[in-house]
């Protein structure tokens, strides 16, 4: 018996740790918000590869989603390219849309750019809020070779505009992150979020009919510590991806568990399960397909209870 089994322990110890201890401190949630009030400052991520995933893929160096949990990954993406997402919020019955796409991957400094559309479904009849909002996104990796060759950090910033029933709006939201990526092991992430402002909507009947207003509010304030395994660690594509998360909300002192698990047949198909712990439990699925150049992602939650939606994302590779 060689010793790779032991090796392999030693090298992902610390990660199981996380997910241990993630599993044993649950601290009191608060309760769940209503279905008239839409709260895109929750910090949404584009991408159904992760919302498959539980959005547990801060630490995840594999795929340019991770950009918006994490903008630190930059400096790793082992496949950069063009990402296009669309999400549909059947609950608040609200479309999302975004492009994302690395524009410089350097030695030291790394820049990706996204755009991101949101509104209300005008062809929806029976549609809860009336709003249109539009985000740019901005993120800026650093390796930090001097302290290691595995270690990165980055900003991503958000700035958003709305327009609601009478009146528009312009914010902007910022998160920080960390990541250490060894060689041979697990990849680890630490992400704070909620620095500047953003904007929530909320629907109420006036003179017979809903009204949608929107109003600029402080972003939550939350820190995300994760970590990603992948086996076999030395395989482009892996057949087995384990990622997990905790996130501290400063706000609402909600405490989340995030959490999702990846399985890959024949090097293109992928299976996926994500859950989150939060103010409720939500189970999400997701399956995709990989190609050399093209991949296409799904996810859905089917919990109307939670916030139902499903969500489609096509990368293409440059």
């Amino acid at each position: 018996m060689n010793g790779k089994p032991l090796k392999r322990i030693r090298q992902w110890g610390p990660a199981l740790g996380v997910v241990f201890a993630l599993m044993i401190v649950t601290p009191a949630f608060s309760e769940a918000q209503g279905t008239t009030v839409f709260l895109p400052e929750t910090w949404i991520f584009p991408g159904a590869r992760g919302a498959g995933l539980g959005d547990a893929i801060s630490s995840d160096t594999h795929d340019i989603e991770s950009m918006y949990r994490n903008p630190a990954v930059l400096s790793f993406l082992h496949s950069p390219g063009i990402m296009l997402d669309y999400r549909h919020d059947w609950t608040n019955k609200v479309f999302q849309e975004n492009m994302g796409v690395p524009v410089i991957s350097g030695r030291a400094t790394s820049l990706g750019l996204g755009i991101g559309a949101e509104n209300s479904g005008k062809l929806t009849r029976n549609r809860v809020l009336n709003f249109t909002q539009l985000d740019l996104y901005g993120a800026l990796s650093f390796k930090l070779t001097g302290v290691s060759p595995g270690l990165s950090v980055g900003i991503l910033g958000d700035l958003r505009a709305g327009r609601d029933d009478s009146v528009s709006r312009a914010t902007g939201q910022f998160s920080i992150g960390v990541l250490f990526a060894p060689v041979g092991g697990p990849d680890y992430s630490i992400v704070y979020r909620g620095l500047g402002q953003t904007i929530g909507y909320a629907s109420s009947p006036v003179a017979g009919r809903d009204v949608t207003r929107g109003n600029i509010v402080e972003s939550p304030r939350s820190l995300e510590i994760g970590s990603t395994m992948r086996y076999p660690e030395s395989n482009k594509i892996p057949v087995m991806t384990l990622s997990v998360a905790g996130e501290r909300d400063f706000i609402s002192k909600v405490f989340r568990v995030k959490g999702g698990l990846e399985a890959t047949f024949f090097s293109m198909l992928n299976l996926r399960l994500g859950y989150i712990k939060a103010e409720t439990s939500q189970l999400r699925f997701g399956l995709g397909f990989t190609a050399s150049w093209f991949s296409m992602d799904y996810a859905v939650m089917p919990s109307d209870q939670d916030g139902q939606f499903d969500e489609i994302t096509l990368k293409f590779a440059l």
